[in-house]
């Protein structure tokens, strides 16, 4: 990504909710990932490649205080699943 103006280096999907450190043991237990770094608020995993290379990527899980879970079927006015 070099040449791109204002690029931090950091790439990758953030995930909000209730508990983000448990959101991202799950996902570590899922898919084999270790986390990079973790406070209550903000934990950060590398992703590997299928030869368990750390990439340039990172998923990442931030606290979010009035976190809404989505249900399904939607009502009016009901959160809506996203991604």
């Amino acid at each position: 990504m070099a040449g791109i103006r204002g690029f931090t280096s950091w790439v990758g999907v953030v995930l909000g909710g209730p508990d983000p450190v448990a959101l991202a043991r799950f996902y570590s237990a899922l898919l084999g990932w270790e986390v990079s770094s973790s406070d209550p608020t903000w934990v950060t995993m590398a992703m590997r490649d299928p030869d368990g290379r750390t990439t340039s990527s990172n998923l990442a899980f931030q606290l979010e205080e009035r976190h809404v879970r989505p249900v399904w079927p939607a009502g009016p006015g009901d959160q809506q699943m996203q991604m």
